[in-house]
């Protein structure tokens, strides 16, 4: 009987080594050739370039690279995408919403996976809103002060100046914003750090740090964490309710007679406000 089993055994694994060998054979003959690297390759190969004009709102969905922001001075929008083929991306300008769809070809187990870059440069102006969904990738954006941005970003950092308002998920990968009237961001796993908030916030984090540099809050706001350590350097003018399960609390600054109210809960990690 032991036999018996050790052989259905061994015929199981022979059988995964032939599917698996029959599928390498099969993909190497249709002409794919496979990279082990752990980071994917990036594109070099623009296959996108055009602008437009009289644009009302962005809408980005990239599956696997880079989308940047930066700025120009001729008052259009300009779409450069890197990648393979002219028909692996989808875009679409229609009524004044311009829409970028770049999904990631399917790979064989994954192997030569390519990262397929965005870059979208702007007016400094823009004062509509601009949405990004990225599966893997960093989010990058220049100062754009009127503009209304929301972000979704999987596995990838996020970075971005100015804007007037800011809602960013990420699932893994640090978050930086220089300043905005409104933010609300939620981070799974990563540092969060934000310059100024002008008018309110909702900040939450699950593992990372937190960190404002200045408040200057005209309406509650919250800031919570379950693992990190919280830290607002300037509240001036802002009453202060802040609590931790597990960590310390170094309020130096705190006006109780304020009409705004920042709260500040954390389950494992210090509390910091003023310097």
């Amino acid at each position: 009987m032991k036999n018996k089993g050790l052989l259905i055994t061994v015929i199981v694994l022979l059988s995964v080594i032939v599917v698996l060998l029959l599928g390498f054979m099969v993909y190497s003959l249709a002409g794919n050739t496979l990279s082990f690297g752990i980071v994917p390759r990036v594109a070099d190969r623009v296959i996108y370039d055009n602008s437009f004009e009289k644009v009302s709102d962005i809408d980005v969905d990239s599956a696997c690279g880079d989308v940047s922001f930066e700025e120009n001075k001729d008052g259009k929008v300009h779409v450069i995408a890197y990648g393979e083929s002219e028909r692996d991306i989808t875009v679409n300008f229609s009524d004044g919403k311009l829409t970028i769809d770049y999904p990631q070809k399917q790979r064989f187990f994954n192997w030569n996976v390519v990262k397929n870059n965005i870059v979208i440069s702007l007016p400094s102006d823009y004062e509509n809103g601009i949405k990004v969904e990225s599966d893997y990738g960093n989010v990058a954006l220049c100062a754009l002060p009127k503009a209304f941005l929301d972000i979704d970003c999987d596995y990838g950092n996020v970075t971005s100046g100015e804007v007037r308002t800011a809602v960013i998920s990420s699932d893994c990968g640090d978050v930086e914003l220089e300043k905005a009237e409104t933010v609300q961001a939620d981070v799974n796993l990563g540092n969060l750090r934000i310059g100024t908030v002008t008018k309110s916030c909702d900040l939450q984090n699950d593992c990372g740090d937190i960190t404002v540099d200045e408040m200057k809050i005209t309406e509650n706001s919250t800031i919570s964490d379950d693992l990190g350590e919280i830290t607002v350097n300037n509240a001036a003018g802002i009453r202060i309710e802040a609590e931790t399960d597990l960590g310390k609390l170094n309020i130096n600054q705190n006006d109780p007679k304020a009409d705004v109210t920042l709260t500040i809960t954390n389950d494992c990690g210090d509390i910091n406000v003023g310097k």
